[in-house]
């Protein structure tokens, strides 16, 4: 079996969001493509109250929110936008469930994180969270309790998966440490969060979700300097999750994730689906120039698209899950396990 902190071996997973409002639709497209590694669908065509935002805000504890203007905002008691983003969810958890009621694999819950939440979500006084240090610090613990209360209602769901993990996005992270986040007028924006600053927040999550649920956490955010920063890629972190392409061509990557691969960490491994053998192939020399083999990435890979799918059709989406799983097989084949030498990174 696998060296990793979760069982992984060839398979292949989903980001999180796919085409459609039809709920029971994606859970099946689910079920039925991605028998090892299965993910919670999000289905954001269906409005804000089931975006990566309005999810989050249905988990935090304590903290209603409503939208105002299409920005959800912290408010003074729940009302019916907050109502609307939990039937969402909860109707989510309820055809997963129906759809995966034999699931034995891993199964994977996407949640924003703190840095991301706060960009988006506005006080009461209708700035954004973000350059509030008292609202940061109560969303962020807020967030954490809700994501650990949601896991164990996963677990409930799924009871024979035999591991759940976080996926915890921040797609807003690089804005946020770069400073470039916009103030909710738009005149001018929030000064830069530091590194330092930004990993204790994120770690405060992490561990609070770890402690009180006891489940794996990744981590995603597509600008893999940023990510490096946040999560420590010296073993601390389980799991991260970016664009192959991202890192394919960055030598200065290759120690830290070394070290990562060492430690057991698992890479979900975003291909680029417009050419996703190719994509494959610039992995494993990456991994190879890290001292991973082929035949070991299995045991530290998972094969995703390099972003969501909710920008494509349902038969589009199949088809990238069947041609996923079909490249994820073949790792650990003899014909990968030799890489050649004139491709290494230099």
């Amino acid at each position: 079996m696998s060296d990793s902190r979760f069982p992984v071996t060839a398979v292949a997973t989903g980001v999180g969001s796919l085409p459609g409002v039809d709920s029971k639709e994606a859970a099946a497209v689910i079920a039925g493509e991605l028998p090892e590694f299965a993910h919670l669908a999000e289905l954001p065509a269906r409005g804000p109250w089931a975006d990566i935002t309005g999810r989050a805000c249905s988990l935090l504890v304590e903290l209603p929110v409503q939208l105002s203007v299409n920005r959800w905002q912290l408010t003074g008691g729940p009302g019916r936008d907050l109502v609307r983003a939990r039937s969402l969810l909860g109707q989510d958890l309820d055809t997963h469930e129906e759809a995966l009621q034999d699931f034995a694999g891993v199964f994977k819950v996407q949640v924003c994180g703190p840095l991301t939440l706060a960009a988006t979500v506005e006080t009461r006084n209708g700035e954004r969270v973000l350059a509030d240090p008292g609202a940061l610090r109560d969303v962020t613990a807020s967030l954490a309790e809700g994501i650990a209360t949601h896991l164990g209602e996963v677990r409930a769901r799924i009871p024979h998966a035999s591991a759940v993990v976080v996926q915890i996005d921040e797609p807003a992270a690089a804005a946020v440490i770069a400073g470039s986040v916009p103030t909710a007028s738009g005149y001018r924006t929030i000064p830069a969060m530091s590194t330092v600053q930004a990993n204790d927040l994120v770690g405060l999550v992490t561990r609070s979700v770890q402690s009180a649920a006891g489940v794996p956490a990744i981590h995603l955010c597509c600008d893999v300097d940023v990510l490096a920063g946040l999560v420590d890629l010296d073993g601390n972190s389980v799991g991260v999750s970016c664009p192959v392409e991202q890192v394919a061509e960055r030598p200065l990557l290759v120690d830290a994730f070394g070290g990562f691969f060492d430690a057991g960490g698992v890479w979900l491994a975003g291909l680029d689906m417009s050419d996703p053998a190719g994509s494959l192939a610039s992995m494993l020399t990456f991994m190879h120039s890290c001292g991973v083999d082929a035949q070991r990435a299995a045991a530290h890979t998972v094969l995703t698209p390099d972003c969501g799918l909710a920008s494509v059709t349902v038969p589009e989406a199949v088809k990238t899950y069947t041609a996923l799983r079909g490249l994820a097989r073949d790792l650990g084949h003899d014909d990968l396990r030799e890489l050649p030498r004139d491709r290494e990174l230099t």
